[in-house]
């Protein structure tokens, strides 16, 4: 059983096992990647790892409490689902449609260039695309760093150079964002924004 894979880790793992519940518990999600400063690249994340290599533990302990734990290793994304419906993202309209916009933008890249489960933009670029798809002509700074910070605490974005606020912030979108939003709802999104005029049909 999972509890007994857990008692025989040592007092180092179950630390770490502690902290990366931790993590799950506030973000939803973990990534098989994680930008370093230090070398200025992408490295690997511990808590990845870690949680892929104890899977079955971190799956038992989250169904005890009525959490589903998958691991995406195709994307390199764990993500947790609380199976009573509790504990989702709840996001502004300004932040859904940033995300509908990350998530076109992370598929042109993909598309276009081949890129990885990892695509780079620049901040001024999600805006121009959101002005484009949602008619947003102005964010104020402040709802704007908002936004984006609050994406970066829920693991969907990676600040690499450059403040939240900054236009030309470097980002990286992550995978977790297919996790985040469906082709479903991206379809709902895009009815909604062409009913409400803020996009034309042909976009």
């Amino acid at each position: 059983m999972w509890y007994q894979q857990y008692e025989r880790m040592d007092g180092d793992e179950k630390a770490n096992f502690a902290e990366y519940v931790n993590k799950l518990l506030s973000s939803g999600f973990l990534c098989d990647r994680v930008w370093n400063r230090k070398i200025d690249q992408l490295d690997q994340n511990p808590a990845f790892s870690f949680a892929q290599h104890y899977e079955a533990v971190f799956s038992g302990y989250f169904a005890v409490m009525n959490w589903k734990f998958s691991c995406d290793t195709v994307n390199g994304v764990i993500h947790i689902v609380n199976n009573a419906d509790a504990g989702r993202i709840r996001m502004s309209d300004l932040q859904t449609k940033i995300v509908y916009t990350l998530y076109l933008l992370y598929e042109e890249k993909r598309r276009q260039i081949g890129t990885g489960m990892y695509v780079a933009v620049i901040a001024s670029d999600v805006m121009a695309k959101l002005r484009n798809v949602a008619g947003i002509e102005k964010v104020p700074a402040t709802r704007w760093e908002e936004a984006l910070s609050f994406l970066g605490r829920y693991q969907i974005l990676q600040r690499i150079q450059g403040e939240w606020k900054d236009p030309e912030c470097n980002l990286l979108i992550n995978p977790s964002i297919l996790h985040l939003i469906t082709p479903e709802t991206i379809h709902a999104l895009h009815a909604e924004f062409v009913s409400s005029g803020e996009m034309e049909a042909g976009q």
